[in-house]
Parts: C-alpha cells; structure tokens; sequence
C-alpha cells in the first residue's frame, strides 16, 4: 500500500472517532493530572478546554497526511487562551503540559490500534507508524514550547499587575486611607515588623526572613532601589529578632528593620521607622540595621543641614580632613566605647595609657570645653561624622 495513501486512511479513521477520544482523553487526564482540573466550576474554562483538545487532535492528525510546516497549520489560539486562563486560574504549568503528555500517549495507543487492525502489510504498518509518530512527536514538542511561553508571558503580567495593585493598595493604607486585609491576603490586625531591602537580590532577601522566622509576609517592591516588606505575627519577639540578624541574607542584599508594632497604625509606624534606618543604614556596610540601634541618629538626621552645622558645632577642627584630627576622632570613639576608660581604650587601641589621656587633653584644647561636659552630644556627633564623611 502506497503510505501517501495509508497515512490518509489513518487520519480519517481517527478523525471519525475524535468526539469520544475527547470524552476518554479527559477521563484519563483528571485520574493522572488532578491539578489542571481544580476550576471545573468554570463552565466557560471547562468547555474552553475541550474544544482546545479537540483542536488538537484535528491538527495533529491533519499532519499526518499534509506536508505543510507547522507554522501553516490550523492556529492555536485555543491552546494560548487555555495556556493563559490556566495561569490566571493558579493552575501549575506542570499541569498544563502533563495534560499535553497523556494526549500524545493516547494518540500513539490510538494510532497502534487502527494501524495494527487496518494494515495487512507489516513493511506499511512500521512505515506508517514512524511516519505518524516523528510528526506527532514534533508537533508536541513545537505546540507546548508556545503553550510554556504563553504561560510564562501572561504569569510576568499577572505578577506585575497584582505587585501594581498591591503597591498601590499599601500606599494607600500607609497615606492613611482605609485598605480591607483581604485585599491585601495579610492580616492588620496583629503586629507587625517593617523591612526595608536593597542591594542586589532585594526582593529575595525579604523573603528569605519568612523563611527564617516563621512569620507572615506583605512583599512589594518599593521606592528604587528598595524592596518593601512587613513581617506579621500575634507577637514578635526577641526570638524572631535574633533569627532575622543571623538570617543568611543573598549576596550583596542589605536590610533595615523598624520596631515590632501593633494594628493599622503599627504598619505604618514601623515602616517609617524601617526607612529611618535605612537613610542611616545605606551609608554603612552592616548587613542587617535595625531602628533600635540607631533611633538617636536617625531622629538627628531629619534635617541634614541642622545635623551638618550640629558634627560642626560640637566636634569643631576634630573634623578636618588631615590624619590628626582622625586619630583624635579614633581615640575618642573607643574612649566612649570603653565606658570612658582611659586604660581600656588604650588597650583596643594599641598603646599607652598616657598616649590616650595625652590625645584626650589635646582634644579638650580643640573644641574648648571638657568632654563630659557635652559627653552625650560629642558622642552623636561622631556617629554622625563617620555616616558623613562615608557619604
């Protein structure tokens, strides 16, 4: 038999058939890929996939008697708009494309059936089934690379669009108006820990301290270069402080934490509070940077100006650039950190007890009054110096 001929006879007979290989394909489909079957309280989907299934079949066995290239066949826009629904509907890709894999099982054992029962000649039937089973083949591979694009393509704007919305929905709730939790998928009531995120790998950084804690997550991306996040629970504590600063952060990601603060207006407070340690935070090169730690600095910085004329004020010639003034700067800085003991500052630094009481009189001589008379004040100013200076 001419297998021009024999490929035709096999597409017509299952052709005849495609009704019922729709009503078998599906059956065996919701026993062996449940997943793509969780929204059949969709009418519209539920007849949308049937028809992208008869679709199928009719192309596929179209193929096997045409020779013209995939790109010319019947088009495929009800497998892009399955493709598309199943990814509004939260259905998995590997669900999707599981389907496409039981379809090319039952179209081969379909196939095996009428070639074996129709064919006499065992040269044509082997002909006819690698002839049939190549382009079945490549039309699988060719139909759900363009269903996986579709996919891919419509969850990026489904993501980006919900990000929008989500964006839009917490600026709207941090400028005070009234926002429901289910909008958001995050519970208000409750405490909560703010985060701010930056540095390469911002967005994974905020995720990874749910991970590390526990706790409930409201990501979303925030003013660039940041990453915007609230940490929820019924109590966040010690323990959870202590797991998110020895949290394994991504490479080159840095953050910055608010209190722990409870309700509506805890969100807000400690999202300010976060964004107050970040503006501190973004000029040092500590992985991690909480609010506590750096409250009076941050309350200093409100006003750069006032807080220029204030390192000015209080630390006066200590701040020129030359390398006296910083190592008196030095040796005033692990003088406070030793509790403003001479002898264990010298110690950190290296040197004689003299050689620190001797910088610490000279420091005296330049700003013209005794350091604990303005001990709490030079202290900040420091602080301060150091962040500008890093600037």
């Amino acid at each position: 038999m001419d297998l021009r001929l024999a490929l035709r006879g096999l597409a017509e007979r299952l052709r005849e058939d495609i009704p019922e290989q729709v009503d078998r394909g599906l059956a065996r489909m919701r026993e062996e890929a449940p997943g793509f079957f969780v929204r059949d309280d969709d009418p519209d989907f539920v007849e949308l996939y049937r028809q992208s299934y008869r679709q199928h079949l009719r192309v596929v066995y179209a193929g096997f008697e045409s020779r013209r290239p995939l790109e010319e066949q019947e088009p495929l826009g009800l497998a892009a708009e399955e493709a598309r629904l199943s990814a509004n509907f939260g259905i998995s890709l590997s669900d999707v494309l599981q389907t496409y894999r039981i379809g090319q099982r039952l179209i081969v054992e379909e196939m095996i059936g009428i070639v074996e029962s129709t064919i006499e000649d065992a040269e044509t039937r082997a002909s006819v089934l690698r002839t049939s089973s190549r382009w079945l083949f490549h039309y699988n591979d060719w139909v759900t690379q363009r269903v996986t694009e579709t996919y891919e393509n419509e969850r990026d704007l489904l993501m980006r669009d919900r990000d929008r919305r989500r964006r839009q929905l917490v600026r709207d709730l941090l400028d005070g108006e009234t926002v429901e939790a289910s909008q958001l998928g995050y519970e208000l009531e409750r405490q909560h820990l703010a985060v701010v995120a930056w540095g390469q790998n911002a967005e994974r950084a905020v995720l990874a301290l749910r991970g590390a804690t526990g706790l409930a997550l409201l990501a979303i991306s925030g003013t660039y270069p940041t990453s915007w996040g609230w940490l929820g629970g019924a109590e966040i504590g010690g323990r959870q402080l202590k797991a998110i600063r020895d949290a394994a952060l991504p490479e080159g990601a840095r953050i910055a934490l608010g209190e722990p603060e409870g309700g509506i207006d805890g969100f807000r407070l400690s999202h300010r509070q976060a964004l107050s340690a970040y503006r501190i935070a973004r000029d040092t090169r500590a992985p991690v940077t909480a609010y506590a730690d750096v409250i009076l600095l941050a309350l200093t910085l409100q006003d750069p100006e006032l807080a220029r004329n204030f390192v000015s004020r209080e630390l006066g010639p200590l701040i020129e650039p030359n390398e006296r003034s910083t190592l008196l700067r030095e040796t005033l800085t692990a003088y406070f950190a030793a509790g403003e003991n001479a002898a264990s500052a010298a110690a950190v630094l290296g040197v004689h007890d003299r050689t620190v009481l001797y910088r610490l009189r000279s420091i005296e001589d330049r700003i013209g009054h005794p350091i604990s008379a303005r001990r709490d004040e030079i202290a900040v100013a420091l602080r301060l110096a150091e962040l500008m200076m890093a600037d």
